[in-house]
């Protein structure tokens, strides 16, 4: 690589990691030591505050400070980056969605053509229903996003996917799929596709994918259910650790109309005035916050550790609210 190209890397690695021998370095860049002393030199020279620390062989790293110009991100990072922003602004946060969507907007506007139309790729790939349903401090599927940009980029490009599965009751199998979208359930993500040895419409989670491969084998859409509709059915309350039971004073209609399918079912009550609705979720705090913000009365009928976090809630913002 030439002096520039170099610098660049080397200053990608130096964004990457605290702290660096130098002698790791070199090896990285496929230089001397010695060469990587003068890089450090011109970024210096360049404004970039590179620091050198003592100890076996010495090393550097990358200073903070009002010099320091943007990080550099990688392909990956960048849409990552972009995918998060955007989902971060569905939320529905006071200040904290807008600001996500500005600067959603500055970033495509940074981005050179080939990522805007991988983004744009990523964006057709994905449905996205409900809220992020869920604490991100709970514990929350981790999905890899090497997984997640090569999926989306066959959803978008209509090719074949071959991936390894571990499913609810720990069996491991490889897969072959046609895919047709992804879906972001709460904190899930899910994959509706069809699968080719099965001969049938399937949903994966994706933090039980791995080694994904995506072929070069194009196929033509088939005939299916909605990704959105496959994935609720297949992901029922019962599924999810914490079941939230709830009587909501309005119709089964008007409920469906404000819980999305994939975060809850409703069933009409006896008295057809009433309906039940069910809430599987990660979070039980969560799905508690989420019921007192429905725009009806509602009565939490279990499980009790919910009834009981409704009734500490209620008592908090009755004393918080009473007049003294």
């Amino acid at each position: 690589m030439d002096t520039a190209e170099r610098l660049l890397a080397l200053l990608g690695l130096l964004q990457h990691r605290a702290h660096w021998p130098a002698d790791e370095l070199a090896e990285r860049l496929g230089v001397t030591a010695r060469t990587v002393r003068r890089d450090v030199v011109r970024l210096r020279g360049y404004g970039y505050p590179v620091e050198a620390f003592a100890g076996h062989g010495g090393g550097y790293q990358l200073g903070r400070g009002a010099r320091l110009p943007p990080l550099l991100l990688d392909d990956d990072e960048v849409l990552a980056i972009a995918v998060g922003l955007g989902a971060v602004g569905g939320l529905a946060i006071a200040e904290i969605d807008q600001a996500s969507l500005s600067a959603l907007a500055k970033l495509e506007h940074l981005m050179p053509v080939r990522l805007r139309s991988r983004l744009e790729a990523l964006e057709a790939a994905i449905a996205t229903v409900g809220p992020a349903a869920g604490n991100p401090a709970a514990t929350t599927p981790v999905i890899d996003r090497r997984t997640l940009t090569s999926i989306a980029h066959a959803v978008h490009q209509r090719t074949v996917l071959e991936f390894d599965y571990v499913d609810g009751r720990e069996a491991r199998s490889r897969r072959t799929v046609e895919p047709a979208r992804l879906v972001r359930a709460g904190l899930r993500w899910y994959l509706a596709a069809f699968d080719v040895d099965r001969d049938d419409w399937r949903t994966f989670r994706l933090d039980r994918i791995g080694a994904v491969e995506v072929s070069d084998r194009r196929f033509v859409p088939r005939a299916g259910p909605d990704p959105v509709d496959l994935v609720s059915r297949a992901a029922p309350p019962s599924s999810y650790p914490h079941r939230v039971r709830v009587v909501v004073a309005a119709t089964a209609a008007d409920v469906r109309r404000h819980v999305p399918v994939v975060l809850g079912h409703v069933a009409a009550a006896d008295d057809g005035s009433t309906s039940v609705l069910e809430i599987g979720t990660d979070d039980l705090a969560w799905a508690v916050t989420y019921v007192l913000g429905l725009p009806f009365e509602v009565e939490v009928v279990g499980p009790p550790a919910a009834r009981a976090m409704l009734a500490r809630r209620a008592g908090e913002l009755a004393e918080r609210h009473t007049s003294g």
